[in-house]
């Protein structure tokens, strides 16, 4: 089906044909993406996604979430870099605080595999990646984070620029996000080996 088709009212816009299939949200790489108004993240939040890409051969990058400009004051970008990058293959997170300086140094490298889950957890300064339900690295201190009750549109499957070079290819089987938490290394094992669980969660 035609996820406009299964969207009624103004609560989420869709730019481009992107579609469900079995799996979960099919994006072609083009300019599908889905965009959702007003979301308020805090300086304290985690994000879980599982992409299954099609390929990682292009000139640029692959957005999974784009929340305000990837420039600008008090944002979040997350994104792989693609093969003709200088750190190719390799799943970032940049995050710009208050006062517009950026943190998004991590850089660890995707497997063999293109199709895992994958979660970042944000706690004011300290950010901690995960691949596969498993701590893959952390970074502490570079900047301020990210201000308390920041609202933007959140792109899935996009930069919110709309730039025709980033955006993503593939299948996003669920994209979930805790606002005001960053969950600990347990629940999110427990979360990636069944994320519809979070249906009935207390977490």
């Amino acid at each position: 089906n035609e996820i406009s088709d299964l969207v009624t009212g103004e609560s989420l816009t869709v730019n481009g044909d992107p579609t469900w299939q079995s799996e979960g949200m099919h994006f072609d790489e083009t300019g599908d993406a889905l965009v959702l108004p007003d979301v308020t993240l805090n300086s304290a939040f985690t994000l879980l996604t599982h992409p299954n890409f099609e390929d990682n051969d292009g000139t640029s990058f692959q957005y999974f979430m784009s929340f305000g400009s990837a420039f600008g004051a008090d944002s979040m970008n997350w994104y792989l870099s693609e093969v003709s990058e200088a750190s190719p293959d390799a799943d970032a997170i940049r995050i710009i605080d208050a006062g517009a300086t950026a943190n998004h140094k991590i850089a660890d490298y995707w497997p063999d595999s293109n199709n895992l889950p994958l979660a970042v957890t944000i706690e004011g300064t300290t950010k901690q990646h995960y691949l596969d339900g498993e701590p893959v690295g952390t970074q502490t201190g570079v900047n301020a984070g990210m201000s308390d009750n920041t609202v933007k549109d959140l792109y899935i499957g996009g930069r919110s620029d709309s730039s025709a070079a980033r955006h993503f290819g593939g299948i996003m089987r669920y994209v979930i996000i805790f606002n005001d938490k960053a969950l600990d290394p347990a629940h999110i094992r427990e979360l990636q080996k069944n994320p519809y669980q979070i249906l009935r969660s207390k977490l």
